[in-house]
């Protein structure tokens, strides 16, 4: 998918501690066995809001895989994200508040929305910036191929730490 890069190499992704819009704490290894796609996106966005009804229509789409599509929200304090969501008529996409943005501090974010594709034991296999056309059909085949490939998890390279976006 020419949209995604996919690395040589898994680089293990740093924790995070983060919580969903109903206020349960969340952090990746609560996914384990699951690959992750990790949307990060704000509300200032204009591409990423646009995405969202496309990416609750990819996250039904892989209902039944093991892909998991959760959006990760990096949006000052002051945003009352289940407001926004029911407000487009979004309120079942599975979000998460990030409002000190470390997932994009930690990983180099520059550009919302970008994504990040987690393996089954909390590996970087991937990602893309910018906007997606998540209806796509070509897009959901090749989540649903690195799902078969990545639920279990390669190996990490656990002597690299994860390098910013747009350096891997």
């Amino acid at each position: 998918m020419p949209n995604f890069r996919e690395l040589k190499h898994a680089l293990k992704m740093p924790q995070f501690d983060l919580k969903t819009i109903y206020g349960k704490n969340v952090n990746l290894a609560d996914y384990k066995g699951k690959v992750v796609v990790l949307n990060v996106w704000a509300t200032w966005c204009r591409p990423c809001v646009a995405e969202i009804p496309e990416l609750i229509t990819a996250q039904n789409a892989l209902k039944n895989s093991d892909v998991r599509v959760i959006g990760v929200a990096v949006d000052g304090g002051n945003v009352d994200l289940k407001k926004f969501l029911d407000k487009i008529r979004a309120s079942g996409f599975e979000t998460l508040i990030d409002s000190k943005q470390a997932i994009p501090g930690k990983m180099g974010v520059s550009v919302v929305p970008t994504n990040f594709i987690i393996d089954g034991n909390g590996n970087l296999v991937a990602y893309a910036e910018g906007y997606l056309p998540w209806e796509n059909p070509q897009i959901i085949s090749f989540l649903k191929e690195i799902g078969k490939k990545y639920a279990s998890g390669p190996s990490a390279d656990k002597k690299s730490a994860p390098a910013p976006v747009g350096s891997v």
